[in-house]
């Protein structure tokens, strides 16, 4: 039996197709087994190519990048590559939202006032929809706006330094 890519045989002369485990991939048809996902790639069950990155990388391009600096990276998740989130007390700015681009960029920058409250703690990721990777359309609503991800209520803009309206900093 000639499996479809994502599953294999398993063992020989078996007649049916097992889909691929979770870390696993068979990227061609008639594959005889699944191959282990390389480096610090991971897949989901049926995959054809390990795409996600684990826990503490992203995806820069084709290859996993180590997580930067004073940000959480949660690696992959069903909805598709996660960007760096950064801590408390650091920003990262949004690039623009052009779909063909990543939502935000992996440069972190550190506050100066205590106004970033960060997207993600320790080992947690705040609105997960909001740090994919590649099409960023549910990114640019207005509830994953830069200033509502990063910013305490009262602060927006670069490295959340400016004060909204009837707000100022003491």
């Amino acid at each position: 039996t000639a499996c479809p890519a994502g599953s294999a045989q398993g063992a020989p002369g078996q007649t049916s197709c097992t889909a691929c485990k979770a870390g696993t991939y068979a990227a061609t048809t008639s594959s005889s087994s699944c191959s282990g996902c390389p480096g610090d790639t991971s897949s989901t069950d049926g995959a054809t190519s390990c795409e996600h990155c684990d826990k503490n990388y992203y995806r820069t391009g084709d290859t996993c990048s180590a997580c930067p600096e004073n940000a959480f990276c949660a690696g992959g998740s069903e909805l598709g590559p996660l960007l760096p989130a950064p801590l408390k007390g650091y920003w990262n700015d949004r690039r623009p939202g052009d779909p063909s681009k990543d939502a935000y960029t992996s440069v972190i920058y550190r506050c100066l006032r205590e106004t970033c409250k960060g997207s993600a703690v320790t080992d947690e990721l705040k609105h997960e929809r909001c740090w994919t990777a590649g099409d960023n359309s549910t990114a640019t609503a207005t509830n994953c706006s830069t200033d509502a991800l990063l910013c305490n209520p009262g602060s927006h803009g670069p490295l959340c330094g400016s004060c909204v309206h009837d707000y100022y900093y003491s």
